[in-house]
């Protein structure tokens, strides 16, 4: 099975069938011949920026309330550094929406010394193809990329993001009402941004990354400080002695 899977096919294998065999039906054996079975293929390395601000990924998602209404968490980050540029919560969406937050994402990226022309790569919902982004598009502020459209590859960096925000936070928490939603989507983005390392950035937070201050010397001594915990964490339990099983 194992060498199988890794062939780029393999054809079918001698099975028992059905087969009429005079007196009745009865059991035989059958070879299933020239038929092929394709395997997938091995998952591709996804999109990578060389440095913060190249490319920005931007989505969407929604979320239902307790109080029975809907809301909706729009946010902008960079591909480079994991950093949210911009979100906003809102009780609808739309082209207006959109680019108001790419104009904040813009603004914030200029705040913080990159000057660039960003590749925003979006899904082709309604909110991401209008005439409001188009004119961003135009004005040659941005540049922008429908996933499985223009390429193969889907904007699942920001999709995996929204997920671990939904299920490692806002899920644990009491989503009363609209307020409760805006509160809770701040404070997740604003620690993420912050204060939560990646082991995609070798430790660092999304901040230290994109400002420039996680240098290689510091990821060397994060590596010191990991293996002396390692060796403190295996002598302290070295030193521990159970007491011998009687039974």
């Amino acid at each position: 099975m194992l060498g199988s899977r890794q062939s780029a096919f393999t054809t079918s294998q001698t099975r028992l069938v059905p087969r009429w065999l005079g007196t009745g039906y009865g059991w035989s054996t059958c070879r299933q011949s020239d038929r092929i079975r394709i395997y997938h293929p091995k998952p591709k390395v996804g999109i990578r920026a060389s440095a913060p601000g190249q490319i920005w990924h931007l989505d969407l998602t929604v979320l239902r309330l307790q109080d029975g209404s809907r809301g909706f968490v729009q946010c902008i980050i960079d591909n480079y550094s994991r950093y949210f540029l911009a979100w906003k919560v809102s009780k609808d969406y739309g082209g207006i929406r959109t680019k108001e937050l790419v104009q904040t994402a813009l603004a914030k990226a200029k705040s913080l010394g990159l000057e660039v022309k960003p590749n925003v790569l979006v899904d082709s919902g309604s909110e991401n193809i209008n005439p409001d982004v188009n004119d961003l598009v135009d004005s040659e502020l941005i540049s922008r990329t429908i996933a499985q459209i223009d390429i193969e590859q889907s904007n699942s960096m920001i999709e995996t993001l929204f997920h671990r925000m939904k299920h490692r936070y806002l899920f644990t928490i009491l989503l009363s009402n609209f307020e409760s939603l805006v509160k809770g989507t701040d404070f997740y983005l604003n620690e993420s941004n912050s204060c939560i390392p990646h082991s995609a950035l070798k430790g660092a937070t999304p901040e230290k990354i994109i400002t420039g201050i996680w240098t290689e010397e510091k990821i060397t001594q994060l590596k010191k400080k990991i293996a002396a915990a390692g060796q403190l964490r295996m002598d302290a339990n070295k030193a521990v002695r159970s007491n011998p099983c009687l039974a």
